[in-house]
């Protein structure tokens, strides 16, 4: 679809962006304009074609604009437009999505609630933990403990679990109830210690935290396997099977946030598999549907879902489009062509290890401090001295000027903040286009390197 003067015009002047300078777009200012996208590759209102090298949001896992997936929509669309699964309805399409992730998901994720969004599940997940204390005699416990660079959305409970610190200023954030620890993001804070010592550190702040909140008003900790937004903070091997074990003592329920690193980013299936723990909550959305519509699920543990499923209650909670049929039909056709075409495992056996192969090759770059991840994700931590891990001076956006210059050579990078730049590829990335990615980040470290110098 070509875009008129005309609605460009009323979009500049009528539209709010999200994660925008209102005041940018209002002066014409866009960064890009988009006009299609075919495979890995976003094509502008010029022409240009650029290779998204961040899956849109990390979340376009098997690429753009697939014709058996707008088959599947349009099929479904004149088949069932739609219809709610509230009053205890339901319809081929949502069955059989229940179905197909009660096969594929791992034993520890028994029972599913669908929302649209990341922060609509996270915002369930949350509701259902006091639901589940309240049935279980103990309704105090409604604490929810987060974590530093987390990001876990952007509702007004979900944005308080999100702690990256400005998306709470301007709408007076976090609510009471949620509490923040540190990440386990060792080019911070953990530079004295190994990476088997600094895991259990970070996980020891869960601990220290239960204890000064108390045990019995504790409901439950959240964490991203990876956490994607929040600078690409990975934890060591230790860490999450010592967070499960201080949750398990303290009796307080586990929340995976799996919306970026669900359905194969890892190389794995699910994050958990990867990191080697099991949540009792697990909240999934971006890749169940590669974001061609959009849906998301919480998924409950037998010890959760069985309690709460069970109950002669009416559940008092939903959204009109929870597992609507349109987007049941998509994350099926999603979740085939993942299967299909073995992706997961080609993200694990192929992808993956060029990837790393690439990105170690940038290791020496005199901008790079660290280079963090898992599978086809990864943050580089760009530093104005890797002796001392100085950061650059506040407001200097190195990320930014890295990934404006890598665009230059065709390819579209994600400037993270914390000077960290984001990578997180299609699944169906070939290995020419892949070698294309890292030539043009190294073009971008180079000409931001000369830039800084003069």
């Amino acid at each position: 679809m070509k875009l008129s003067r005309s609605a460009l015009a009323a979009d500049q002047t009528h539209h709010i962006h999200p994660f925008s300078y209102p005041a940018a777009v209002r002066e014409g200012r866009f960064r890009r304009i988009v006009e299609r996208a075919e495979g890995v590759y976003q094509i502008d209102s010029e022409g240009r074609r650029s290779i998204d090298a961040v899956s849109g949001l990390g979340c376009v896992n098997i690429g753009y604009g697939r014709e058996e997936m707008a088959d599947t929509i349009a099929e479904a669309v004149r088949t069932l437009s739609f219809h709610p699964v509230f009053w205890e309805c339901t319809n081929p399409y949502s069955a059989a999505l229940v179905e197909k992730l009660d096969q594929l998901t791992p034993a520890n994720m028994q029972h599913f609630f669908f929302a649209n969004s990341g922060s609509e599940a996270n915002d369930t997940a949350i509701k259902l933990v006091r639901w589940y204390w309240k049935l279980q005699g103990k309704p105090q416990k409604q604490h929810v403990i987060s974590r530093d660079m987390a990001y876990h959305g952007m509702n007004l409970l979900s944005a308080s679990l999100t702690g990256l610190q400005p998306c709470h200023p301007q709408f007076s954030l976090p609510i009471a109830g949620v509490s923040h620890i540190m990440a386990p993001w060792s080019w911070v804070n953990g530079a004295d210690l190994d990476d088997e010592d600094f895991g259990l550190r970070a996980a020891q702040a869960l601990e220290d935290e239960i204890l000064r909140v108390g045990p019995e008003r504790v409901g439950a900790f959240i964490g991203e396997p990876m956490q994607a937004t929040g600078a690409c903070v990975t934890p060591p091997a230790s860490y999450w099977p010592e967070i499960r074990r201080i949750c398990d003592r303290y009796d307080v329920l586990l929340i995976a946030d799996e919306v970026v690193t669900g359905f194969g980013r890892t190389g794995q299936w699910f994050g958990q598999q990867y990191f080697g723990f099991e949540a009792d909550i697990t909240v999934l959305a971006k890749g169940i549907s590669s974001a061609y519509f959009p849906v998301s699920a919480v998924v409950l543990n037998t010890r959760v879902g069985e309690t709460l499923s069970t109950n002669p209650e009416e559940l008092y909670h939903g959204y009109t489009c929870s597992c609507h049929p349109v987007g049941a039909a998509t994350a099926l056709k999603n979740i085939q062509i993942l299967q299909d075409e073995g992706l997961v495992e080609r993200v694990r056996d192929h992808l993956a290890p060029r990837f790393w192969q690439r990105l170690e090759a940038l290791r020496e770059h005199p901008l790079v401090g660290e280079i963090r991840g898992a599978g086809l994700g990864a943050g580089l931590q760009l530093t104005a001295d890797k002796a001392s891990r100085s950061f650059f001076p506040e407001g200097s956006g190195i990320d930014a000027l890295v990934a404006r210059y890598t665009w230059d050579k065709g390819v579209i990078v994600r400037d993270l903040g914390a000077d960290t730049v984001g990578l997180m590829p299609p699944f169906i990335t070939s290995d020419d286009e892949l070698d294309q990615i890292f030539s043009a980040l190294r073009h971008g470290l180079d000409r931001a390197l000369l830039s800084l110098e003069h």
